[in-house]
């Protein structure tokens, strides 16, 4: 459960940089497109509540510190999808070069290659199974 104070909603949805805000996944992404991005780039985000419904596709260069990932319902690995095809994923949304520091992530999974999928169970990549 996330027990935090109420943030504002974030309305600049092209801002670099995201602040007790709360901000809604899918809505971020469609500034993206509209902006004429395919990722979500280069973006930072403090101390704020991220909601889905989404899937987060870890596309490279992004760091997280502190972070609430969600609810597991007792088991880590239910945040996680594996991507089947070694191409690409279609349908989440693409994070590269973010930085997420003290964030709480609500009705998120989460993706991307296996270092990222380890660093999320905290095991080392090679036993990741």
């Amino acid at each position: 459960m996330i027990n935090r104070e109420i943030r504002t909603t974030a309305t600049d949805l092209r801002a670099p940089r995201f602040q007790d805000q709360e901000v809604w996944l899918p809505a971020l992404m469609m500034a993206a497109l509209q902006a004429g991005e395919r990722a979500i780039t280069g973006r930072s985000f403090s101390n704020c509540l991220l909601h889905g419904p989404a899937v987060f596709l870890a596309a490279g260069g992004n760091a997280m510190n502190a972070c609430n990932m969600g609810f597991t319902g007792g088991d880590t690995r239910n945040l996680l999808l594996r991507p089947v095809s070694p191409t690409g994923v279609i349908g989440a949304i693409p994070f590269v070069d973010c930085r997420f520091e003290w964030c709480d992530f609500d009705a998120v999974g989460f993706t991307g290659n296996e270092a990222f999928i380890a660093s999320i169970l905290g095991v080392p990549e090679g036993e990741v199974g």
